[in-house]
């Protein structure tokens, strides 16, 4: 997949949001990377850990939609800053939490910074790239990049130092992203660059109302499974596979996330979309059960194919909600579908950390297959409701209504 820069500002585009959601995911995952060392320092038991990362959660996934409004008045460039301004002063609260009530705080604070980033970013690559959806795949791909790599990086910073400190250094990246925020080029492409589908032709009325609605309802599902997994995926690799290699190995398979999304991305091309997301949906189900009862190293397979197949979904739901939602809709659709997947979603976390809490990892990886089950039969609904003229690439293939 090439794809050809048209100038230098496009370059600091691109290298400023690729950094910015690299760091956004690096900040999400942390807490899960850490969890035990914080609990080793602060005590905690893990339904309350876990109703943290929910509480994270809650408030990432709040400020997608209010995001929305502050891109109309403010624009990319200022709610960036806000962005990387707030997430600096919250990781330092993080860092310094001398209890669990700040750290709850501090974790709410730090996800109502970061759930300004996905709108902005995906805005400043709609005003500022010619080719938006090549340079949203890569966007994509960072965000993985970032969030495969926190876990070994974050570990050996604890190693080293202390959990605090690990914080503290994201901190200091949060500050410099910043800063560098008002440095970036103003630019705005033409229009005809248009996007990757006609959904200006779509109404959102009849078996199309329905369809987005089952992609909602598989959202918030999937982003159930996705806090869930992603909270306690280092404590299941630690105490089925490694306790030494736990971070190295959480590090290799979320960065297969990144492969994921490309795959799932270029499937899209070739094939009928709602039967592609039926298909890449229940394909993932079964690794995301076996991971519950397994022990050993094929946890760590089982949980690489698990995530593969759950990142590659996400450009396919993507494409869905374009394709579903009217033009003049398609921003607040996708700030719905960002509150669906990481706010209601974030539930996930406590729904893990009272099984775990309860029984052990493993019940809960059998619970979080048992939300995603729900999440596929949602999904089957699709081909049901919607039929495709053509099955190829997304700019030639309209859904239709029968």
């Amino acid at each position: 997949m090439g794809y050809m820069v048209a100038n230098k500002d496009e370059i600091k585009l691109i290298a400023y949001v690729n950094l910015g959601h690299a760091l956004v995911h690096a900040l999400e995952v942390t807490y899960a990377a850490l969890l035990l060392r914080i609990q080793a320092d602060l005590g905690g038991r893990d339904a309350f850990m876990g109703m943290v990362a929910t509480l994270f959660g809650w408030t990432f996934g709040a400020t997608a939609l209010p995001a929305g409004l502050l891109l109309d008045r403010w624009g990319a460039r200022r709610v960036l800053f806000v962005t990387f301004l707030g997430a600096w002063s919250a990781s330092l609260m993080v860092a310094g939490a001398p209890n669990l009530a700040v750290l709850a705080c501090a974790m709410a604070a730090l996800g109502l910074a970061v759930g300004l980033y996905h709108p902005a970013g995906a805005t400043l690559i709609a005003q500022g790239v010619q080719e938006r959806g090549v340079a949203m795949g890569y966007h994509g791909v960072a965000g993985n990049v970032g969030m495969g790599i926190s876990p070994a990086l974050v570990g050996i910073i604890a190693d080293i130092w202390s959990w605090r400190g690990a914080y503290a250094l994201l901190a200091f990246l949060a500050l410099a992203l910043a800063g560098w925020a008002f440095l970036l080029p103003v630019r705005s492409i033409s229009a005809s660059a248009g996007t990757s589908s006609d959904s200006s032709r779509l109404h959102p009325v009849g078996r199309l109302s329905w369809a987005l609605a089952a992609v909602y309802v598989a959202s918030v599902l999937m982003g159930m499974v996705y806090r869930g997994t992603l909270t306690f995926l280092p404590t299941h690799i630690h105490e089925r596979v490694s306790p030494q290699l736990s971070g190295s190995l959480t590090t290799l398979v979320l960065l297969l996330g990144g492969v994921g999304q490309l795959a799932g991305g270029l499937l899209t091309r070739y094939l009928n979309m709602e039967w592609l997301a039926l298909a890449v949906t229940a394909i993932a189900l079964p690794p995301l059960l076996l991971m519950g009862v397994a022990e050993g190293g094929v946890v760590a397979f089982l949980a690489a194919a698990f995530i593969f197949t759950n990142f590659a979904h996400q450009p396919i739901f993507n494409t869905l909600i374009a394709d579903y939602t009217p033009g003049r809709f398609v921003g607040r659709s996708f700030g719905l579908a960002f509150w669906s997947t990481f706010g209601m979603g974030a539930l996930g976390g406590a729904v893990a950390g009272v099984l775990t809490d309860r029984w052990d990892t493993g019940v809960a990886f059998l619970g979080m297959g048992a939300l995603w089950a729900l999440a596929v039969v949602a999904t089957s609904f699709l081909p049901l409701l919607v039929r495709r003229t053509v099955a190829s690439s997304v700019a030639s293939a309209r859904p239709d209504v029968p």
